[in-house]
């Protein structure tokens, strides 16, 4: 790896990038180098947050598209909420995780007209928009299983046998039929309809939701939520059908420990490399590594800790997301500790594709993420950039980062370090962390 001294050019950069990954990480045996997920410079938004629902009801398109110029220039990814209508029962119902008619794109974030006015401009800024997925379950327009926009034809061969509309309450009135599709070939999700992914009339319906509507107005990429509930060779199949330009796999469940690294590389090994998968052991490691005063824990041998130490090609790193800062007494959140910009100086500078959440750019940390941001495009960094970890102890993880162009170094924790090249020069700081680009 890099010492931090030594200046390589842009080829040799590119060259090195290639050898240490191909050692490092099993990854580059899953695919091709010409793959989507090869080196790949991106850095996503997430263009909403759990409560955007109800602070900007119906207009929250709106929003996005008048901040659309503070987006410009820094993100080239997009990803915004679920877009089709959906359950509203209440407060926990109305951000779209409960969808009833996939092809009606009227929902409580507004209309299908401003869903298209907001892609188009940010298509203008050359930020391209991903949807959020929500196949795994569905809900009826009156009833358990009463699907419309598609319908299924037959709607209860649709539905698993094993989903709870087989064992209605007591009390339950208007059920219509019960379920007779196959064996679920996922976990269980409680409160929509299981839908039974092996039965090709599901498959035709979500695979003409991705490929004609959502690709209709605009989006070019899947956020896939809940991949836990089916099996990981169906996104194969939807992606191969729909074409995405690159996806990603919501594997965990919420407020729930971070699953392993090597169980989320199996599931993006189980798609047959059709898909990347949300980094939520880094996002949880570097949790730990701050309430314990552990940043060792980010060091796993040479490599950072976490799938982006494993297969950083296929990572979307975040700090925060709409499940883990969400106000919901129902599912108490589980934010980031202490100051987000740990966090943001990290994946920042790290392989893997970085995702910041709306809340803390648009509120408050806007300028101190830009200039790491325009560091991370300068130095040429990307999302199987080496990494040299050069300290990682009890106050101190310290690493340097090379990109095509040039490096970047960063520190977190509340030890002392610094770059040990005087070339070096600081992009940003605070109390417990500091980015310079070499």
């Amino acid at each position: 790896m890099l010492s931090p001294g030594l200046s390589l050019t842009k080829a040799a950069l590119i060259a090195l990038s290639l050898v240490t990954f191909t050692s490092a990480s099993p990854v580059y045996h899953l695919a091709k180098r010409d793959n989507p997920y090869a080196a790949r410079g991106d850095v996503m938004i997430q263009a909403f947050y759990w409560e955007s629902v109800h602070d900007h009801k119906g207009g929250w398109y709106d929003i996005l598209n008048d901040n659309v110029p503070n987006l410009q220039g820094h993100f080239t990814y997009a990803w915004l909420p679920p877009v089709s209508d959906a359950a509203e029962d209440d407060a926990k119902d109305a951000q779209g995780y409960l969808p009833r008619n996939w092809n009606k794109l009227d929902s409580q974030y507004g209309t299908e007209v401003s869903l298209r006015r907001v892609l188009k401009s940010l298509a203008g800024a050359n930020i391209k928009s991903m949807a959020d997925i929500v196949v795994n379950h569905r809900v009826g327009q009156f009833n358990w299983g009463d699907f419309a926009e598609p319908s299924f034809g037959d709607n209860q061969a649709a539905v698993c046998y094993t989903d709870e509309w087989a064992h209605p309450p007591p009390d339950a009135k208007g059920v219509v039929g019960y379920p007779t599709g196959g064996q679920d070939t996922g976990e269980p999700f409680i409160g929509g309809r299981d839908l039974d992914h092996n039965n090709p009339a599901v498959q035709n319906g979500v695979i003409t939701y991705l490929r004609d509507r959502l690709k209709g107005v605009g989006f070019t990429a899947w956020r896939y939520d809940f991949v836990r509930g089916f099996a990981p060779r169906f996104i194969k199949q939807y992606n191969d059908a729909s074409t995405p330009e690159i996806s990603f796999g919501e594997f965990w469940l919420d407020r729930q420990p971070a699953p392993d690294p090597q169980t989320i590389f199996k599931w993006i090994q189980d798609t047959g490399s059709a898909s990347g998968a949300i980094d939520f052991s880094t996002r949880f490691l570097l949790s730990s590594a701050i309430n314990r005063n552990r940043y060792d824990l980010l060091r796993n041998g040479e490599n950072p800790a976490g799938l982006i130490g494993l297969a950083p090609g296929y990572t979307m790193t975040f700090v925060d997301n709409h499940d883990t800062a969400r106000k919901d007494p129902k599912a108490p959140s589980v934010p980031f500790p202490g100051d987000p910009m740990v966090g943001y100086a990290y994946i920042l500078t790290h392989p893997g594709i970085p995702c910041v959440f709306w809340l803390d750019y648009i509120n408050n940390l806007k300028s101190q993420i830009d200039p790491l941001i325009e560091a991370r495009k300068a130095a040429g960094v990307h999302s199987l950039s080496p990494v040299r970890i050069d300290q990682a102890d009890s106050t101190v993880y310290a690493a340097y980062i090379a990109g095509t162009i040039g490096r970047l170094a960063v520190k977190i924790g509340p030890g002392n370090w610094v770059p040990c090249d005087t070339s070096f020069t600081l992009v940003g700081q605070g109390a417990r962390w500091a980015v310079w680009r070499g």
